[in-house]
């Protein structure tokens, strides 16, 4: 078993030489049985104080279950009020083993079923994943289901999105007050 509480992100990444901007403070717990072939996992995660490239990021908590090669992870975020702004969960299809063949470590063909819902999801964290946006605040919120497989995911539900302001890093425009609903079906939006 191995556990752990409030250890700085920044830190880890700085080691990796990684060049993200991102800093927090994360705990948990890990428990590990089984055998190298068909390792068993059960753990825990939270991550408070959390910032990606200058944005705040909620509080998340997770917990996770793996055996058999596959993930099952329920996970939330939560703002300062303790308010719950996304839940998901679900179970991924994925090879933890650390002996023996692994011919993929995401096998393209089992399926993959994954529900993420939310209300006043902040849109803030993008700018980390983008630099096509910056100065971005808006929220989001709707149900979106992941199904399929790793090589063909579907995704089903519905999004709203509401934006304060957005900036286009490659014009320089400046938009406020937008909003939108996206239908997501399969591979179409």
């Amino acid at each position: 078993e191995l556990a752990f509480e409030g250890v700085r992100i920044a830190p880890w990444i700085a080691i990796t030489q990684g060049d993200l901007d991102a800093d927090g403070v994360m705990g948990g717990r890990l428990t590990m049985a089984g055998t190298r072939e068909s390792p068993q996992l059960d753990g825990r995660a939270t991550l408070t104080a959390g910032r990606v490239e200058g944005a705040l990021v909620p509080d998340a908590s997770a917990t996770f279950r793996y055996a058999d090669r596959e993930m099952q992870l329920t996970a939330e975020t939560h703002d300062s009020t303790g308010r719950a702004l996304l839940h998901v969960d679900g179970t991924l299809p994925v090879d933890l083993a650390l002996a023996g063949e692994v011919v993929e470590r995401l096998p393209s063909s089992a399926p993959i079923r994954l529900t993420v819902a939310g209300d006043s999801i902040p849109l803030s964290p993008a700018m980390a994943i983008t630099d096509a946006l910056a100065a971005l605040r808006g929220s989001a919120r709707g149900e979106v289901l992941v199904h399929g497989t790793w090589d063909a995911p579907r995704l089903t539900g519905d999004l709203d999105i509401a934006v304060e302001q957005v900036r286009l890093t490659s014009t320089g425009v400046m938009m406020r007050d937008g909003s939108a609903h996206l239908r997501l079906a399969g591979d179409a939006m």
